[in-house]
């Protein structure tokens, strides 16, 4: 988290990070050429675009969102007082909280739902080919 090496990877040596194929494999059906994706001018551009989003008024917009998804993984907590608590998922679940009511604002969505659907998408068209970790072009098909 450090900004100085923050900014050499993601603007100075850009060029020298790029994403594998592998990951370009997986992810490219589903989210296409976007900024997880996109490399070099094209990154640049999407970044850019993207950034009056993050403004500090639009940030601070979030913030009751954010409360208030904190304060329901606080309840969760303590009502689980008594026995082991998954964090990792606790922390999953308020993530996918604060996506859901930033994002999709007629109801909530089921979250099982939605790790069933991505699950289900990974071990579908997800899956990595030992042509993938070989390195064989895009074009040959995968058994």
């Amino acid at each position: 988290m450090d900004p100085d090496g923050l900014r050499r990877v993601l603007l100075a040596k850009l060029d020298a990070c790029p994403k594998s194929n592998t990951t370009n494999s997986l992810m490219r059906p589903s989210i296409g050429n976007s900024m997880f994706l996109a490399e070099g001018a094209e990154w640049r551009w999407q970044r850019r675009a993207a950034t009056p989003v993050f403004t500090h008024r639009n940030i601070a917009n979030l913030a009751p969102l954010l409360s208030m998804a904190t304060e329901l993984a606080v309840q969760r907590f303590e009502r689980s007082i008594r026995r082991v608590i998954d964090a990792y998922d606790e922390m999953i679940t308020t993530t996918f909280e604060v996506i859901s009511d930033v994002n999709f604002s007629s109801g909530s969505f089921d979250r099982d739902q939605v790790h069933h659907a991505i699950d289900q998408y990974i071990n579908e068209a997800g899956r990595v080919s030992i042509m993938d970790i070989l390195g064989f072009p895009d074009w040959v098909p995968r058994p």
